[in-house]
């Protein structure tokens, strides 16, 4: 008597109906890896970026050097890419059930060398939100989310948005931020995920801790005084000398018209006055709605700190499938201090001017892991207070024993020329 495997035939015809479900383009297949429970394969790094001479990025990441002298890497370095911000033009992929391991790229802009991966898609886009630096991955563990779930920051395309959900076997979970830099903040300053050995992982995230003005902005919201500018317009309306034109803008100034002057009009008349006369008269009469926005710093702390209360909780729902207040050990809060600076025009810019810790580099091989995080000239003391209380349990999730060896990176010349950061993770891309 013959007998029937039928586990054998089940599992047989399921994978032929999901091979055939793929083919059929009815199934997500793709996913974002996350980069503290997969070793690394590669990295890119701009060249200038990779042998500036105060990062020594070339020395930090080689595993020795060989008899010339010359450093020697477990992974490969891709340098012939264009990108400063190598993080920047692609997303990483990999598909489901792949057995080649093979990478697959959302291709968002052309300045690093795809040559070595499959394809996924072109979503080429000026959108800063886009960029890969705006994607991270929670760990590939949960039963809730096998594959990890997706975070980025409000605001990325439809078209990007749309190539994600339909084909990453993910959830796409957008946070708020309003604490932009010229419409720019991407989630790995804000945030990310590490390791902790066989205790899993933890969320490492902002607070806001310091919020300041920069010079202009103090200039802008100083007392001024705006009798003398009254007189000198009043001035206008009373002298022989001045011209009816000056005379008509005078008194439309004076009795709140200022708006109903042509802009080119307006812009002769202002030659009248010395630069701090024109600032007064423009921050009574014209006054700045940014500046109410931010004026009371209780009031933007109290809504900037309820949108970071509410990413907390979408966190913790969507990583631990619980509330925050059933998971808050497995979060640790680092500081942010920004500053609000604005341009002539457009939205008020928040520059984070501490560098943000979260913007680190995990790079993991068979025998040992580097942990590259950012810093500018020194570790701000608060944020290495916290680090040395969490250093001894953060461990491979891979293999707990492997030894880690941090390494502080002084990014500080990229953060200058960079508009939000600059930093470790927006500079390197890793491939896993």
């Amino acid at each position: 008597m013959t007998t029937t495997n039928y586990k054998h035939l089940y599992q047989k015809y399921k994978n032929k109906y999901l091979n055939l479900k793929e083919l059929m383009g009815g199934a997500r297949l793709f996913y974002q890896p996350c980069e503290i429970n997969r070793l690394t394969s590669g990295l890119f790094i701009n060249n200038t970026v990779f042998f500036d001479p105060k990062m020594k990025l070339y020395e930090v990441l080689s595993s020795h050097t060989d008899e010339e002298g010359t450093p020697q890497y477990q992974v490969p370095i891709i340098t012939n890419g264009g990108a400063e911000y190598s993080q920047d033009p692609a997303i990483f992929l990999k598909r489901i059930r792949d057995a080649n391991n093979e990478n697959y790229a959302i291709r968002i802009r052309n300045d690093i060398d795809f040559s070595g991966f499959n394809n996924v898609y072109d979503s080429p886009s000026y959108n800063v939100n886009d960029y890969g630096g705006n994607f991270i991955t929670s760990p590939e563990i949960t039963a809730a989310h096998p594959y990890g779930t997706i975070f980025c920051f409000q605001g990325l395309t439809d078209n990007l948005k749309n190539i994600l959900e339909s084909n990453c076997a993910q959830n796409l979970i957008q946070l708020s931020c309003s604490f932009n830099n010229q419409g720019d903040r991407h989630i790995d300053e804000c945030m990310c995920f590490m390791p902790y050995g066989g205790n899993g992982f933890k969320v490492w995230m902002y607070y806001i801790r310091n919020i300041t003005y920069s010079n202009q902005v103090q200039q802008m919201m100083s007392p001024c005084d705006i009798e003398k500018v009254n007189e000198k317009l009043r001035f206008f309306l009373t002298d022989p000398s001045s011209t009816e034109e000056f005379s008509t803008w005078a008194n439309y100034i004076l009795n709140g018209r200022i708006r109903e002057i042509p802009d080119i009009s307006l812009r002769k008349f202002m030659r009248r006055f010395m630069p701090f006369e024109e600032a007064c008269l423009k921050k009574y009469y014209l006054p700045d709605e940014r500046i109410a926005r931010v004026s009371n710093l209780d009031n933007l702390r109290a809504e900037l700190e309820a949108e970071r209360q509410a990413n907390i909780e979408l966190v913790a729902q969507n990583v631990f499938s619980n509330n925050y207040n059933y998971v808050m050990d497995r979060f640790v809060f680092f500081p942010l201090d920004l500053e609000i600076d604005f341009d002539n025009v457009g939205p008020i810019n928040y520059r984070i001017t501490n560098t943000p810790i979260f913007n680190r580099v995990w790079y993991e091989t068979d025998s040992e892991v580097k942990l590259l995080f950012p810093i500018r000239e020194v570790i701000d003391p608060e944020v290495s207070q916290i680090m040395e209380a969490e250093a001894p349990y953060v461990a491979s999730m891979i293999n707990p024993s492997k030894p880690i060896t941090p390494y502080f990176i002084n990014t500080h010349n990229y953060g200058i020329k960079g508009r939000v950061g600059g930093n470790l993770h927006c500079l390197i891309k890793s491939v896993l």
